[in-house]
């Protein structure tokens, strides 16, 4: 767990302490990242808590964690409200993904993937470290990469800081009418997605 104390540029989060899961890197960073820019306390919360890309400025604190997403939430919070006095913010954004096919991952390897839950903010293919190295294992890294991106609806991959500026507006007190939003940051790629068609009785 390491913690970002960032410069209070904008005062809408002035005060208030946030926790990012996932935060080291990719959409979890950025997010990190931009709540702290905003003001607020953010403390990151990930399997390698090493902080990764994070400026000299930000205070870290850390404390190594044990593995697996049921042992680290509750103690997570515990130690943030501890050491802060509060939290505010709750950020879930920590995923994990498995390759292959079912047959291919076996009972941990589905539970280790379905114990982490589904947040509101609906992210398209993003350009992250992950999709970095899946697409360094091809044959050829930048063709893959291309290809990718032209089955985007826009062209282009989401990039994390576009997730990270919907994230910190939807955790900002100025949102507080928006709730139960499933928000897409997608480039429109939902859109394409192939819907069951009705069915027409014609008696």
């Amino acid at each position: 767990m390491s913690r970002m104390d960032g410069p209070m540029s904008e005062s809408e989060f002035s005060g208030l302490v946030a926790e990012v899961t996932g935060g080291r890197s990719g959409l979890g960073l950025a997010s990190a990242r931009e709540l702290s820019r905003r003001g607020a306390s953010t403390w990151i919360l990930d399997l390698d808590p090493r902080p990764r890309c994070v400026p000299a400025r930000w205070a870290v604190h850390r404390r190594r964690m044990r593995r697996g997403p049921r042992s680290i939430g509750g103690k997570a919070i515990d130690i943030v409200v501890s050491s802060a006095g509060q939290l505010d913010i709750v950020i879930a954004n920590a995923g994990i993904g498995a390759q292959g096919t079912i047959e291919d991952n076996d009972g941990a390897e589905w539970r280790r993937v379905f114990e982490v839950r589904v947040n509101a903010v609906v992210p398209g293919t993003a350009d992250t470290p992950w999709i970095g190295r899946l697409l360094s294992r091809a044959a050829d890294p930048q063709a893959e990469r291309d290809a990718l991106e032209q089955r985007q609806p826009l062209g282009s991959l989401v990039g994390p800081e576009e997730v990270a500026d919907v994230v910190a507006h939807l955790a900002s007190p100025r949102s507080g009418s928006t709730t139960g939003v499933i928000l897409p940051v997608d480039g429109r790629m939902n859109t394409l997605r192939v819907r069951p068609g009705r069915t027409h009785d014609h008696g």
